[in-house]
């Protein structure tokens, strides 16, 4: 699924009713729905940037801005499952013995 678009030189982001709203109405609710979308779901992808130009200032930083930071937790996406279930892990031992 495709969470950050790149249109008619645009910048757009998904939101939780899968429809598409220009980057630069995001909120942290919707921020908070990417990062869990791109952890939750392998498939997630974005228009890359450099490739795409997005004509507003505003928009392009915005983009690029949301774009790296989400590119980096997806390359750490296993890690972060992995201590997510270490975690997980560790209170339900911790609390289950009682």
């Amino acid at each position: 699924m495709k969470i950050l678009k790149i249109d008619d030189k645009k910048g757009y982001f998904i939101k939780k009713n899968s429809k598409y709203e220009v980057i630069e109405k995001i909120t942290k609710e919707d921020i908070y729905a990417l990062i869990e979308c791109v952890i939750d779901k392998d498939e997630s992808e974005f228009d890359d940037s450099s490739v795409n130009e997005i004509v507003n200032p505003a928009q392009r930083i915005i983009y690029e801005s949301i774009y790296s930071k989400l590119l980096e937790i997806k390359s750490q996406r296993k890690t972060i499952l992995s201590n997510k279930d270490k975690v997980y892990s560790a209170a339900l031992e911790k609390y289950s013995e009682k």
